[in-house]
C-alpha cells in the first residue's frame, strides 16, 4: 500500500471515530449491555460490560462498570456524566479513556480523564484528573480539578484548583487556589490563593494572596498580599507588604511596608521601608528606616538612618543625609501637598547632613555642612560660605563660615 493511501486511510478511520465520538455525546444509555464475560468468580477476562473483573476486560465504551483490577482497555469515553468505576492497574484507551478513579497509570492517545481521583500516573494529549497524586502529563494540557499532591506537566498549560508538589507549562501555568512547591511556566504562572516555594514564569509570575520563597517574572512579579522571601521582575515588581527582598528592572514597591531589601531600576514606592532600599531614580515613601538611597531624589514624611540622594526632601529627617544638591526638611503644609503623608508631623531635622543648600524649614538638632545652610530654629551648628539661623539675635543671625546656637 502506498505511503499515499495509507495516510488517506488513517485520516479516514480517525475521522470516523471522532464523528463516533460527537454523535455518542447525544446519545442515550444503552438498552442493551452485550457482554462476553470469562472470568470464574470474577477473575479472568471479560469483553464488553462486564462490571467486576480481575484480570484484563475490553470494551468499546463503558457503561456502570464498577472495578477492574489489571487491564481495562476502552476506545471511547463512558457514557455516564459523571463517571463511575474504579481500575486499580492499567487504564488504556485507544484514544480515550476515562474513569471515576484510576489506581496506577492511564494512558490515551487523545485523553486520559479521572473524575474523582488519580494515584499514580495518567499520560495523554489532554489529562484531566480531580483530583489525587503522582504524574500527569499532557501532550497540551493537564487539568486538575480537586487538591492534587505530585508533578503535573502541560506541553501548552496545566491548572488546578490547588497543588502540592511541582507544575511546569510551556505556555501558562496556575493554581484557583493554593499552591505548594514550584510552579514554572514559559510566560505566565500564577495562584489564585496562596503560594508556597518557587513560582517563575517567562513573562509574569502573580499570586493573589501571599507568596513564601522565591517569585520570578520576566516581565513582572507581584502578590495581592504579602511577599516573604524574594521577588524579582523584569520591569517591575510589587506586593501589598514585603519581608525579604524585591527587585524590579524599572520600579518595585508596596501598598503598606517593605521590611528587608527594595530595589528598583528606576525608581521604588511604598508606604513604609525598613532596611536597605535604592532607586535608580528616585525613593518615595511615608516612612524610611534603615540605609536608602537614589539617583536624584529621595521624598519622605519621616526619614531615618543613613540616606543619600541628589535631592533628600523629608518632614523629620533623623540621622545622616547626603544630598549633594538639596537637602531640605518640609514644612507640615508643603508635606502634605508633595508627599501626602495627612500627618501633623513636626518638621525637624537631628543628626548630620552634608549638602550644597541645606534648607531647615522647622527645628535643627545637628550638624549640617554645605555652601549655604538655613534653619528655622537652629538648635546645634551650621558650617558653609553663608550661614541663615533664623532664631538667632539679628547680629549672629547671618554669618560667614559658622553659626551655632546650642
Amino acid at each position: 500500500m502506498s505511503r499515499l493511501r495509507l495516510s488517506v486511510l488513517i485520516a479516514a478511520i480517525f475521522g470516523l471515530l471522532v464523528g463516533g465520538e460527537v454523535h455518542a455525546q447525544d446519545e442515550e444509555e444503552p438498552e442493551s449491555r452485550p457482554a462476553l464475560d470469562l472470568t470464574v468468580r470474577g477473575v479472568g477476562m471479560g469483553f464488553g460490560h462486564v462490571p467486576v473483573v480481575h484480570g484484563l476486560r475490553f470494551n468499546y465504551r463503558d457503561y456502570e462498570f464498577q472495578r477492574v483490577t489489571g487491564l481495562n482497555f476502552t476506545v471511547w469515553r463512558v457514557f455516564e456524566n459523571p463517571p463511575r468505576g474504579t481500575v486499580n492497574g492499567l487504564a488504556l484507551g485507544m484514544p480515550a479513556t476515562v474513569a471515576g478513579r484510576i489506581r496506577g497509570v492511564g494512558v490515551g492517545i487523545f485523553s486520559v480523564d479521572a473524575a474523582e481521583e488519580a494515584w499514580g500516573g495518567t499520560a495523554s494529549i489532554l489529562s484531566t484528573v480531580g483530583g489525587g497524586g503522582g504524574i500527569t502529563l499532557g501532550g497540551l494540557v493537564a487539568t486538575f480539578d480537586d487538591r492534587y499532591t505530585g508533578v503535573g506537566i502541560g506541553g501548552l498549560g496545566s491548572w488546578g484548583t490547588s497543588m502540592r508538589g511541582v507544575m511546569l507549562s510551556g505556555i501558562g501555568a496556575g493554581v484557583d487556589d493554593r499552591m505548594t512547591g514550584i510552579t514554572i511556566a514559559g510566560l505566565g504562572a500564577g495562584a489564585g490563593g496562596t503560594m508556597t516555594g518557587i513560582l517563575a514564569g517567562g513573562l509574569g509570575a502573580g499570586v493573589g494572596e501571599s507568596m513564601r520563597g522565591v517569585q520570578i517574572g520576566g516581565l513582572g512579579a507581584g502578590a495581592m498580599d504579602t511577599v516573604y522571601g524574594v521577588s524579582i521582575g523584569g520591569l517591575g515588581a510589587g506586593a501589598s507588604s514585603s519581608y525579604g527582598v524585591i527587585m524590579g528592572g524599572l520600579g518595585a514597591g508596596t501598598g503598606t511596608a517593605a521590611h528587608g531589601v527594595t530595589l528598583g531600576g528606576l525608581g521604588v514606592v511604598s508606604g513604609a521601608m525598613y532596611g536597605v532600599q535604592a532607586g535608580g531614580l528616585g525613593l518615595v515613601a511615608e516612612r524610611v528606616r534603615g540605609v536608602q538611597g537614589a539617583g536624584i531624589a529621595l521624598v519622605g514624611s519621616r526619614i531615618g538612618g543613613v540616606t543619600a540622594a541628589s535631592v533628600v526632601m523629608g518632614e523629620a529627617v533623623t540621622g545622616i543625609a547626603v544630598a549633594p544638591a538639596y537637602f531640605r526638611i518640609i514644612d507640615s503644609d508643603e508635606g502634605n501637598g508633595i508627599i501626602g503623608s495627612g500627618e501633623d508631623t513636626q518638621p525637624r531635622f537631628t543628626g548630620l547632613s552634608a549638602s550644597i543648600h541645606n534648607d531647615v524649614r522647622g527645628h535643627q538638632r545637628g550638624i549640617s555642612v554645605g555652601i549655604y545652610n538655613y534653619a528655622r530654629q537652629l538648635s546645634g551648628v551650621q558650617i558653609g560660605v553663608l550661614n541663615f539661623a533664623r532664631n538667632n539675635p539679628i547680629p549672629f543671625r547671618i554669618l560667614p563660615l559658622i553659626n551655632v546656637n546650642l
